[in-house]
This record gives C-alpha cells, sequence and structure tokens, in this order.
C-alpha cells in the first residue's frame, strides 16, 4: 500500500520540518518525578536513560523517551530527547523524522534495503506543501541498476541515481526543490545525528 504524506512548505519562509524540537532541558526535579528510569547506557559523554510516566493507573501512557545525563562542574543537567530519538553509541544520537514513522509507542521503523519515493515540490510561489509518495517506483526502472548505500539523497534521472546531497536530513532535502523520483540508502527514512557533547 502506499501511503500519502503531505509535509507542510511556505515558498517564502522556513520549512515546516517534522523533526519539532530534538531535545528539551529538565530540572532534577522533572527528571525524579519519572516513574520508570532504566540506565541504557553509561559513558564519558553520559548517561543515557529510557524514562516513562507509567504509574500503573494510566490506561494508555504516554511512549517511554530517552534522556541524556551530563556532569559539568559537578553538576548534573538532564534533557529530554524527542520522540524517534536513538542512541547510535554511546556518543551520537539519531533523530529520525516524523513523517514516515507511524509507531504510538514511538518505535523506529527503518529499511534496511533503502526506499524509494515519489515526490513533488510546489510551484514557487505557491503554498500546497511538499506531497511524498513512499514506495513509488519510477517507470521503466533497470533491474540491474545498483542502488547506493552511502548516506546521502539520490535523484533518480535518465536511468540513473545521482546523488544531490551527502546529508540525508530532512532540512537538506527540502532545500533542493525539485520534484522526482528519490532514493534513501539504508535506513530508508530522513535523520539527523547529533553529538551527545553538543547537547547542553
Amino acid at each position: 500500500m502506499n501511503w500519502f504524506y503531505t509535509l507542510v512548505f511556505f515558498a517564502t519562509a522556513s520549512p515546516v520540518l517534522c523533526y519539532a524540537q530534538l531535545y528539551e532541558p529538565l530540572s532534577p526535579t522533572e527528571f525524579d518525578s519519572y516513574f520508570l528510569r532504566v540506565m541504557v547506557d553509561s559513558s564519558a559523554h553520559g548517561v543515557v536513560y529510557q524514562v516513562g510516566v507509567n504509574d500503573g493507573r494510566s490506561v494508555t501512557p504516554p511512549p517511554p523517551r530517552l534522556v541524556i545525563q551530563r556532569v559539568e562542574d559537578g553538576l548534573p543537567s538532564y534533557f529530554l530527547l524527542a520522540p524517534f530519538a536513538k542512541l547510535k553509541n554511546d556518543s551520537t544520537v539519531i533523530f529520525y523524522s516524523s513523517l514516515f514513522q507511524h509507531s504510538l509507542e514511538h518505535e523506529v521503523f527503518e529499511w534496511p534495503e533503502g526506499r524509494w519515493m515519489h515526490v513533488t515540490f510546489p510551484a514557487p510561489g505557491t503554498t500546497s506543501g511538499v506531497r511524498y509518495h513512499p514506495d513509488s517506483l519510477p517507470p521503466g526502472l533497470p533491474i540491474s541498476l545498483n542502488l547506493p548505500s552511502a548516506r546521502g539523497i539520490y535523484l533518480y534521472t535518465n536511468g540513473e541515481l545521482k546523488s544531490e546531497t551527502g546529508d540525508q536530513s530532512e532540512e537538506s532535502f527540502i532545500m533542493l526543490q525539485k520534484t522526482g523520483y528519490y532514493f534513501l540508502p539504508a535506513p530508508g527514512t530522513f535523520y539527523h545525528e547529533m553529538d551527545i557533547r553538543s547537547i547542553k
């Protein structure tokens, strides 16, 4: 089934992207208020917790989230990460765009083989929005076409995939302003990586 998505975009203003706020600070009191606090990683860069608010009384408690604890000058600071954030390693967090994510539990959907999509950008001067058609293949796609695995955004042109940018973030994609068939290598979606040490 081909799903249809619309991302609001205004030609005369900044695009409204689906990352929302990547993280927000928490006070020690707010951190302690979480009913569930499970440490999932600890390194010189910080401590990562999975937190939840299920107190046993909520019928549909919010999904668990990740919290980074950083210590500077002996004082702990806490940062609640946006939904669809995932720890890549002990120093890097991946923030996935919510554009193709549909899990109420904030489970991250990935496409290990990459993902095709057809995208229509609005005509200049209009505000109709960018239209996404995930899993749409180009007509006459050659079976022998080698799909790239390197990070980036690739546009299908004249039977070939051309790298448009080495970044795979939604911000970089919006800047392209080219209607056509695109291929996103694994994880098959837009994402943004951030060094844990830059979270402050």
